[in-house]
């Protein structure tokens, strides 16, 4: 079963808002989305906007 959820930077671990801060490299963090399937949890980070918006993610198993 895959289940999806948006959810905001203060809902996310850590060292996920770490990763995530670091990646943005000054640009605003969008998006966030976590999602889970098999055990495993990955959250999908929009970093900036428009022409210059990228992702990146960070993936953690389930314990």
């Amino acid at each position: 079963m895959r289940y999806q959820e948006a959810v905001g930077l203060a809902q996310v671990p850590a060292p996920v808002k770490a990763t995530s801060e670091q990646q943005a490299q000054g640009r605003s963090v969008g998006e966030l989305e976590r999602q889970t399937a098999k055990g495993t949890t990955r959250y999908a980070v929009a970093l900036g906007s428009g022409n210059q918006k990228q992702s990146c993610s960070s993936t953690k198993a389930e314990r």
